[in-house]
Order: C-alpha cells, then sequence, then structure tokens
C-alpha cells in the first residue's frame, strides 16, 4: 500500500503517494481518502506521483472516477511527476485526455494563473 500524506501548495490540495497502488485494498483505501477530500475541500486537486513505484487496474479506476466527480464540480485533476510506467499505464485508458500532467509541483502555479 502506498503512503497518502497531503499538504497546501496555495489553491491546490495535493496527495502524495509514495509506494505502490496494487490491490483492491489499496485502491478502495485510495478512493476512501480522495472522495473524503473532494466532498469537503473547495481546493483543486493534484496527485503526486513522483515516488509511485506502480499503479494497478483498480488504482486507476479510482483515478478516474476522482477525475469524473472533479469535473462536475467545474474542477480538473492534475497528476504531478509520474514515472514513464505509471503515465504508459494511465495514458492505455486515456486518461492523458482528461488529466493534466506536471514534470513537477512549480508547475501548478500558472495553471489557474
Amino acid at each position: 500500500m502506498a503512503t497518502l500524506t497531503f499538504s497546501q501548495n496555495g489553491p491546490w490540495s495535493v496527495l502524495r503517494l509514495v509506494g505502490e497502488i496494487q490491490t483492491y485494498a489499496d485502491a478502495a483505501t485510495l478512493r476512501a481518502v480522495l472522495f473524503d477530500r473532494v466532498s469537503r475541500d473547495s481546493f483543486q486537486l493534484a496527485l503526486d506521483l513522483t515516488e509511485l513505484d506502480y499503479i494497478g487496474s483498480s488504482g486507476i479506476g479510482v483515478v478516474a472516477q476522482v477525475q469524473q466527480e472533479l469535473e462536475k464540480r467545474n474542477k480538473s485533476l492534475v497528476l504531478i511527476g509520474a514515472s514513464s510506467s505509471v503515465r504508459h499505464l494511465l495514458e492505455i485508458v486515456s486518461l492523458d485526455r482528461v488529466v493534466v500532467f506536471l514534470d513537477d509541483r512549480s508547475g501548478l502555479d500558472s495553471l489557474l494563473g
């Protein structure tokens, strides 16, 4: 299971994921944490994937569900620092068409400009 840590970066609520989202239980935990945050925060949401080693299909499904929920609220999901292997998995299911990928957190400032 990945370690999940929230921080604030201006108007952004940033969830840092470290490790792996490999099992259904891992994905269920991620889903609970993200949907809790989405339901009570007015902040924009970014996932820092810099130290995420792997994300399985259940985890990818959670990212897609969160993106859809944010879209309903007129917000976007931003993914930061995805490794080439994680990014490739996310691109297979076309998430690159509906989320913004950034190399690092410094790009967050320019998104709301």
